[in-house]
């Protein structure tokens, strides 16, 4: 909750999911939005996925990741729930509902913007990817188009060998799963979204940053793509990028204040 709060007023909410065996406590830190929201006047949620006392938690993200998926748990029910429940306790305006996933947190954003994108004024995705195939099982999970617009952010680096760039398999163990390209991932927003082949192009951080822009979008519900050039798999925010040498041009790089002055620019009432 924000500094400053008045009960009596309506605020953007912000729901934050971590990555797979992260939690919520630790995400707070790393992504850097609770300060943003103190700075800026917004809600932030950060749900727990199921773990082993508190630690190694994580989602069912339709193919990943470890029992969550292998129990069909309803982590998509469980966020409904969690927003529904927040907005019962605080002065929620249901305008102004946004997601952020990272990673496994993200394959979750992909399944809720997928199935109740009506709930929604636009979401972020970093680091991870629509879906994946298991060649060990002859088995491939494909994400299905939301019925509605959604305006989507998707960032992710050029040197993750968690959940590759190009696609390909998780390089830190010996999964056999194979994930989508980033490249198909944002193929399928554009198409969910109906963008025509209009596109601009930013750079920023001297060009370590591409950021391609498709906005002649049907339901004013533009996609927008980051692509990080030589940043691997963690959260591009001042938590890590602050660390970083001097020449290093992503230095002090904030992909969390790019989301959100993304989502302020979207409201549902305006779509």
């Amino acid at each position: 909750i924000p500094a400053g709060f008045q009960p009596d007023q309506q605020y953007p909410l912000v729901v934050v999911i971590h990555g797979a065996f992260s939690n919520a406590k630790e995400f707070e830190q790393v992504s850097g939005f609770s300060s943003l929201a103190d700075e800026e006047g917004f809600i932030v949620a950060y749900p727990n996925g199921v773990g082993l006392f508190g630690y190694l938690q994580h989602w069912n993200g339709g193919h990943c990741c470890g029992m969550a998926a292998e129990k069909k748990l309803d982590d998509v029910g469980f966020l409904n729930t969690t927003i529904d429940d927040i907005k019962q306790q605080l002065s929620i305006n249901p305008d102004q509902i946004f997601l952020v996933g990272f990673s496994n947190g993200g394959m979750l954003g992909y399944r809720y913007v997928s199935e109740f994108p009506e709930k929604l004024s636009a979401f972020a995705s970093v680091s991870t990817s629509i879906g994946s195939n298991d060649a060990a099982r002859d088995w491939q999970w494909t994400l299905e188009p939301p019925k509605t617009p959604v305006p989507a952010l998707i960032a992710h680096g050029t040197a993750d060998e968690s959940i590759p760039f190009e696609g390909g398999n998780y390089k830190e163990n010996e999964s056999t799963l194979t994930f989508f390209s980033v490249e198909e991932s944002v193929s399928f927003w554009r198409k969910a979204n109906q963008c025509r082949e209009t596109l601009s192009v930013l750079h920023q951080s001297n060009g370590a940053v591409i950021v391609n822009q498709w906005t002649n979008c049907s339901n004013n519900a533009p996609v927008l793509y980051y692509e990080l050039e030589g940043w691997n798999h963690r959260w591009p925010g001042i938590f890590h990028t602050q660390k970083l040498d001097e020449n290093n041009p992503l230095k002090n790089y904030d992909l969390t204040r790019e989301i959100w002055s993304f989502f302020k620019q979207h409201n549902r009432l305006k779509q």
